[in-house]
Protein backbone atom coordinates (compact mmCIF):
# COMPACT_ATOMS: atom_id res chain seq x y z
CA UNK A 1 0.00 0.00 0.00
CA UNK A 2 1.36 3.44 -0.91
CA UNK A 3 2.30 5.53 2.09
CA UNK A 4 2.24 9.33 2.11
CA UNK A 5 4.45 11.10 4.66
CA UNK A 6 2.72 14.09 6.27
CA UNK A 7 4.48 16.93 8.11
CA UNK A 8 2.27 19.50 9.85
CA UNK A 9 3.95 22.65 11.12
CA UNK A 10 2.29 24.97 13.63
CA UNK A 11 3.14 28.65 13.38
CA UNK A 12 5.08 30.51 16.09
CA UNK A 13 2.16 32.84 16.84
CA UNK A 14 1.18 33.37 20.43
CA UNK A 15 -1.78 31.14 21.30
CA UNK A 16 -1.49 28.97 18.16
CA UNK A 17 -1.78 25.78 20.21
CA UNK A 18 -4.25 22.95 20.52
CA UNK A 19 -4.77 19.76 22.48
CA UNK A 20 -7.38 18.54 19.99
CA UNK A 21 -7.12 15.50 17.73
CA UNK A 22 -6.03 16.55 14.24
CA UNK A 23 -7.33 14.64 11.20
CA UNK A 24 -6.27 14.82 7.56
CA UNK A 25 -7.63 13.51 4.27
CA UNK A 26 -5.71 13.63 0.96
CA UNK A 27 -7.28 14.14 -2.46
CA UNK A 28 -5.40 13.37 -5.66
CA UNK A 29 -6.00 13.18 -9.38
CA UNK A 30 -7.22 9.57 -9.26
CA UNK A 31 -8.62 9.08 -5.79
CA UNK A 32 -8.55 10.00 -2.15
CA UNK A 33 -7.37 8.62 1.15
CA UNK A 34 -9.52 7.89 4.15
CA UNK A 35 -9.62 10.54 6.87
CA UNK A 36 -6.89 9.71 9.36
CA UNK A 37 -6.07 11.00 12.81
CA UNK A 38 -2.54 12.39 12.67
CA UNK A 39 -2.45 13.21 16.36
CA UNK A 40 -4.20 11.81 19.39
CA UNK A 41 -3.79 13.27 22.84
CA UNK A 42 -0.81 15.35 21.77
CA UNK A 43 -0.17 18.98 22.55
CA UNK A 44 0.48 21.11 19.47
CA UNK A 45 2.53 24.00 20.75
CA UNK A 46 3.62 27.06 18.81
CA UNK A 47 6.34 26.15 16.32
CA UNK A 48 5.85 22.40 16.73
CA UNK A 49 6.21 19.90 13.90
CA UNK A 50 4.18 16.70 13.74
CA UNK A 51 5.10 13.87 11.40
CA UNK A 52 2.81 11.04 10.42
CA UNK A 53 1.75 8.82 7.55
CA UNK A 54 -1.43 8.30 5.55
CA UNK A 55 -1.94 4.96 3.81
CA UNK A 56 -3.91 4.57 0.59
CA UNK A 57 -5.11 1.44 -1.19
CA UNK A 58 -3.42 2.71 -4.36
CA UNK A 59 -1.44 5.76 -5.43
CA UNK A 60 -3.70 8.80 -5.81
CA UNK A 61 -1.09 10.43 -8.08
CA UNK A 62 -0.61 14.19 -7.92
CA UNK A 63 -2.13 15.71 -4.78
CA UNK A 64 -4.63 18.48 -5.45
CA UNK A 65 -6.08 19.33 -2.05
CA UNK A 66 -6.32 18.26 1.57
CA UNK A 67 -8.93 18.50 4.27
CA UNK A 68 -7.98 19.23 7.87
CA UNK A 69 -10.16 19.17 10.92
CA UNK A 70 -9.77 18.79 14.63
CA UNK A 71 -12.02 17.14 17.14
CA UNK A 72 -12.22 18.04 20.78
CA UNK A 73 -10.27 15.78 23.10
CA UNK A 74 -10.51 15.34 26.86
CA UNK A 75 -7.18 17.17 27.23
CA UNK A 76 -8.62 20.10 25.29
CA UNK A 77 -11.67 20.28 27.54
CA UNK A 78 -9.47 20.31 30.65
CA UNK A 79 -7.06 22.85 29.14
CA UNK A 80 -10.00 24.95 27.95
CA UNK A 81 -10.97 25.41 31.57
CA UNK A 82 -7.45 26.61 32.36
CA UNK A 83 -6.64 28.62 29.27
CA UNK A 84 -8.95 30.73 27.21
CA UNK A 85 -9.39 29.38 23.65
CA UNK A 86 -7.19 26.34 24.26
CA UNK A 87 -8.60 24.63 21.19
CA UNK A 88 -7.79 27.36 18.66
CA UNK A 89 -4.97 26.31 16.37
CA UNK A 90 -2.97 28.12 13.68
CA UNK A 91 -1.14 25.62 11.45
CA UNK A 92 1.43 27.15 9.09
CA UNK A 93 1.91 24.46 6.45
CA UNK A 94 1.26 20.84 5.62
CA UNK A 95 3.89 19.08 3.51
CA UNK A 96 3.05 15.72 1.97
CA UNK A 97 5.65 13.46 0.37
CA UNK A 98 4.24 10.92 -2.08
CA UNK A 99 5.51 7.36 -2.61
CA UNK A 100 6.94 8.70 -5.91
CA UNK A 101 9.15 11.05 -3.81
CA UNK A 102 7.31 14.19 -4.91
CA UNK A 103 6.64 16.77 -2.17
CA UNK A 104 3.45 18.83 -2.14
CA UNK A 105 3.12 21.94 0.03
CA UNK A 106 -0.20 23.19 1.37
CA UNK A 107 0.04 26.65 2.96
CA UNK A 108 -2.57 26.92 5.69
CA UNK A 109 -1.89 30.17 7.68
CA UNK A 110 -5.47 30.10 8.92
CA UNK A 111 -7.03 29.89 12.39
CA UNK A 112 -8.92 26.65 12.90
CA UNK A 113 -11.25 27.35 15.79
CA UNK A 114 -14.00 24.77 15.32
CA UNK A 115 -14.53 21.09 14.55
CA UNK A 116 -15.55 21.71 10.94
CA UNK A 117 -13.61 20.34 7.97
CA UNK A 118 -11.35 22.92 6.32
CA UNK A 119 -10.13 22.44 2.76
CA UNK A 120 -6.85 23.69 1.31
CA UNK A 121 -5.39 23.56 -2.21
CA UNK A 122 -1.83 22.71 -3.12
CA UNK A 123 0.48 25.74 -3.34
CA UNK A 124 1.42 25.58 -7.02
CA UNK A 125 0.19 28.77 -8.67
CA UNK A 126 -2.43 28.04 -11.31
CA UNK A 127 -4.83 30.04 -13.39
CA UNK A 128 -8.52 29.25 -13.27
CA UNK A 129 -8.50 27.43 -16.61
CA UNK A 130 -5.63 25.19 -15.38
CA UNK A 131 -8.02 23.51 -12.92
CA UNK A 132 -9.45 20.63 -14.94
CA UNK A 133 -11.17 18.71 -12.15
CA UNK A 134 -14.60 19.81 -10.93
CA UNK A 135 -13.72 19.33 -7.24
CA UNK A 136 -10.72 21.68 -7.57
CA UNK A 137 -12.81 24.30 -9.36
CA UNK A 138 -15.44 24.09 -6.60
CA UNK A 139 -12.72 24.54 -3.98
CA UNK A 140 -11.43 27.62 -5.80
CA UNK A 141 -14.96 29.09 -5.99
CA UNK A 142 -15.51 28.40 -2.28
CA UNK A 143 -12.18 30.09 -1.37
CA UNK A 144 -13.11 33.16 -3.42
CA UNK A 145 -16.52 33.34 -1.75
CA UNK A 146 -14.91 33.17 1.71
CA UNK A 147 -12.39 35.87 0.82
CA UNK A 148 -15.13 38.16 -0.49
CA UNK A 149 -17.00 37.74 2.79
CA UNK A 150 -13.82 38.24 4.82
CA UNK A 151 -12.64 41.36 3.05
CA UNK A 152 -15.92 42.90 1.99
CA UNK A 153 -16.25 46.60 2.33
CA UNK A 154 -19.41 48.35 3.27
CA UNK A 155 -20.81 50.92 0.92
CA UNK A 156 -21.66 54.17 2.57
CA UNK A 157 -23.61 56.92 0.92
CA UNK A 158 -22.54 60.44 1.56
CA UNK A 159 -25.32 62.91 2.01
CA UNK A 160 -24.52 66.48 1.20
CA UNK A 161 -26.72 69.31 2.13
CA UNK A 162 -26.60 72.92 1.10
CA UNK A 163 -25.88 75.29 3.85
CA UNK A 164 -28.03 78.33 4.41
CA UNK A 165 -25.04 80.54 3.64
CA UNK A 166 -25.01 79.57 -0.07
Amino acid sequence: MPEYEVVITTTNRLGAITWDHVHIQLFGEVGESKRKAVSTERFFESGSVLKGTVDCKMSICKLLRIQLNKTTSLSSIIAGGLLKKAGDWFPATVDVKSPEEETFRFPIHHWITNNEVHEFREATARLEFDDKMLCVRKTRAYELKLRKEQYRTATYSCVTTKSSQD
